[in-house]
C-alpha cells in the first residue's frame, strides 16, 4: 500500500475513534502555545530562578512532544506515538519531582547535569519519592515496553500471521 494512502486511511479511522482526545490535545496545545507567545513577547530583562528556567524548558519540550504525539497517533504510527507518550510521562514526572516543595536545588541539579549517558534521576526513584510507584508505575512500565522495543509489543503491532507465513507492517497501523 502507498504510504500516503495508508496514513490517510489511518487518519480517517483513528480520527473518528479518538475525536474527543484529538480535540482536547489540539485545545491544550493552542492554549499553551498562545500563552508562551504572550510571555515571550512581554518578558524582557527579567531574572528567572533555576526552577522557573527548568519549568519553561521542560514545558517547551512537553508542548512539542504533545504535538508530535497527536501527529504520529492520528497517522497510525502507534509504536512511535507511544514512545513520545513515554517521553511526555517522564517529562511531567520530572516537572512534578522538581516542583515538589518548589525545590530549587533539584532545578539547579537538572540545569548543571552534564552526564550524557544517564538522566539526572532514575524514573523509579522519582516515582518512589513522589509516592506514585503503585499508581503511575504500572502505566510507565507499559509505555516503556513500547519505548524499549519489547518484542511482545513489537510482534503484536508490526507482524501479522504466524511463524510459517507472516507480513511485516512498517507503515501506519490502524487495527
Amino acid at each position: 500500500m502507498d504510504i500516503n494512502l495508508g496514513e490517510k486511511r489511518a487518519e480517517e479511522i483513528i480520527s473518528v475513534k479518538l475525536e474527543k482526545e484529538i480535540r482536547i490535545n489540539d485545545e491544550v496545545y493552542d492554549l499553551i502555545s498562545n500563552l508562551f507567545g504572550e510571555i515571550s513577547g512581554k518578558v524582557k530583562d527579567v531574572e528567572l530562578n533555576p526552577f522557573q528556567i527548568v519549568l519553561l524548558l521542560l514545558s517547551t519540550r512537553l508542548l512539542s512532544d504533545l504535538r508530535s504525539l497527536r501527529i504520529l497517533a492520528t497517522k497510525g504510527y502507534v509504536v512511535s506515538a507511544m514512545n513520545i507518550a513515554c517521553s511526555i510521562f517522564e517529562n511531567t514526572l520530572i516537572i512534578q519531582f522538581i516542583s515538589n516543595n518548589n525545590n530549587e536545588s533539584r532545578a539547579k541539579k537538572w540545569l548543571e547535569h552534564t552526564n550524557e549517558e544517564n538522566s539526572v534521576w532514575k524514573t523509579g526513584g522519582m516515582l518512589n519519592d513522589l509516592k506514585l510507584k503503585d499508581t503511575k508505575g504500572v502505566f510507565w512500565k507499559y509505555l516503556c515496553m513500547f519505548k524499549h522495543l519489547n518484542p511482545k509489543i513489537m510482534a503484536v503491532l508490526n507482524i501479522t500471521g504466524n511463524e510459517k507465513e507472516f507480513t511485516l507492517n512498517p507503515g501506519p497501523n490502524y487495527r
